[in-house]
């Protein structure tokens, strides 16, 4: 069972360890460290990590320069370069009371702070996370359809921190998240050999565990979805394909709406092999592709007459939804085809 403490003192503010996994973020690396250190919580109880993941542009530079001028800030180096790895070297370096971690493709409030240490006191969870809003990478229509795409129902499913909640409550996995730091190290810290899928395997353990997490809307902060078709179909695979390997650790699938990808990619590319033994099946292939690019339209046409696209962005809009829906069914067919071969070995993560 995960401990619990209803506060860590009740006479000053708990000691803060901001922690930031990044690597080759250099357009975003400035941005949102500076939304960091300009958090409303008072600098003596705040620290900054930044674990750089081996970059090959100019984002340590950029860290090295910020941490010269800011003693909040330091830089560790991750040679492993991948998140997890990133975030367990950070956690083992801390010397504080709770952890909060950021992203550094995300820009952040002066409240975020201030507001998620006060959640996860007040309520007695083990980790806390808000909503993302989500915003184009680009200001073009193909990075505005992306963002529009992530943050739909049709495009994410139920997940409420990314297409918004009115009110608290506990779910299933929150984006970044908020923990006392006796509970990360209670629970080992986070997986190293499922790529791009620790966040859903550490919520999964901590759930298993009696552990709460909380998602709470007046948390927010400003997601900047990948700019170009490519990066976001590559984001999406890589989400896919961890999922089949945390399912297996945690002996359940998380969350019906990951299979739903899976099942579309199944009935389409099934539909185009079987045609050969039967030709007709091939119709059936056809059906769903077109039902996916009717509601898709649909859902295009909406958004356009409210005016929260315009139009060159709103016609992007069903095959993004498209496109995202296929990288993210295929690569969880990937990573189930995988789990099930007798002969596995560590995947090259870094693809």
């Amino acid at each position: 069972m995960v401990s619990e403490r209803s506060a860590t003192k009740t006479d000053e503010l708990p000691r803060l360890g901001v922690i930031m996994p990044c690597r080759n973020e250099q357009a975003m690396i400035r941005r949102s460290i500076s939304s960091v250190l300009a958090f409303d919580y008072p600098a003596d109880r705040m620290t900054l990590t930044v674990v750089d993941g081996m970059s090959t542009d100019a984002t340590r530079a950029i860290i090295e320069e910020i941490a010269a001028s800011d003693p909040r800030v330091r830089l560790l180096i991750n040679p492993d370069r991948l998140p997890a790895p990133a975030l367990n070297l950070a956690i083992d370096s801390l010397d504080c009371d709770i952890v909060l971690r950021v992203d550094a493709h995300s820009v952040y409030p002066p409240d975020y702070a201030a507001r998620s240490v006060a959640a996860l006191l007040e309520t007695g969870a083990q980790n806390v996370g808000g909503v993302w809003v989500t915003v184009p990478g680009a200001d073009t229509p193909a990075a505005k359809a992306i963002a529009f795409s992530l943050a739909h129902p049709f495009g994410v499913g139920n997940a409420e921190y990314r297409t918004g909640t009115r009110e608290r409550r506990w779910a299933d996995t929150v984006p970044f998240g908020c923990w006392r730091l006796e509970t990360l190290r209670e629970m080992g810290g986070f997986t190293t050999d499922i790529p791009y899928g620790e966040d859903d395997e550490l919520n999964g353990r901590l759930r298993a565990a009696g552990g709460r997490i909380l998602l709470d809307p007046s948390i927010t902060c400003e997601y900047v979805a990948r700019p170009s078709l490519g990066k976001f179909m590559l984001m999406l695979y890589r989400y896919g394909r961890s999922k089949p390997a945390t399912a297996m650790r945690l002996g359940k699938v998380t969350t019906v709406r990951q299979l739903v990808p899976l099942i579309f990619v199944l009935t389409t590319a099934g539909s185009v092999a079987l045609a050969f033994v039967s030709p007709p099946l091939l119709l059936v292939g056809a059906a769903a592709m077109l039902a996916h690019l009717a509601v898709g339209t649909s859902v295009a046409a909406r958004a356009a007459a409210a005016r929260r696209l315009d139009r060159p962005s709103a016609l992007r809009v069903p095959h993004t939804l498209l496109a995202g829906h296929v990288a993210y069914g295929m690569g969880y067919l990937v990573g189930l085809l995988y789990q099930l071969n007798p002969w596995k070995h560590r995947p090259n993560v870094h693809t």
